[in-house]
């Protein structure tokens, strides 16, 4: 086969691999499809050297493929914490639906319908809006909105 007949099917090889990349993801098959094209179109601008143009141009445009994929990988995975569970309460408001106390724990409703066991340092009457300031256990201590400080009364 003549050296344009290698590169016509090299470059079919390569659109190939890089369409059946949109059904197996992952960028392997891209970035190989892509060295395919890189040498091809190699081996049709140096054909009096066809092989090693063709192998010099794929290695060159596979490894620049495959370095961005690992530097689109990379900044890909960088997770952000998102707080679960009764961590994610603190700093929330919620309404008193049992008065709470010093020496008599009470209840809360969080914005989201959730009911916790509170307790706060003076007596909080029934619709009082509260922020949870921290956790003991499994109750919630809360304060009152207007009492709560400013580094702990997010809304959300």
């Amino acid at each position: 086969m003549s050296p344009t007949a290698w590169s016509v099917l090299f470059l079919v090889i390569g659109l190939v691999l890089i369409g059946l990349e949109a059904f197996v993801p992952g960028g392997i098959l891209g970035a190989v499809g892509a060295g395919f094209l890189g040498g091809a179109v190699a081996g049709l601008i140096f054909h009096t050297h066809f092989w090693l143009a063709f192998t010099l141009g794929f290695a060159a445009v596979a490894l620049i493929a495959v370095v961005l994929l690992a530097r689109l990988y990379s900044r890909s995975e960088k997770t952000v914490s998102v707080p679960v569970g009764s961590e994610a309460i603190l700093g929330k408001e919620a309404t008193v639906i049992e008065r709470t106390g010093e020496g008599s724990p009470g209840k809360v409703r969080l914005a989201s319908g959730e009911v916790w066991s509170a307790s706060s340092q003076a007596p909080i009457e029934v619709g009082v809006r509260v922020t949870v300031e921290r956790l003991e256990g499994v109750r919630a201590v809360v304060r009152p909105v207007a009492a709560a400080s400013p580094t702990s009364s997010e809304e959300g």
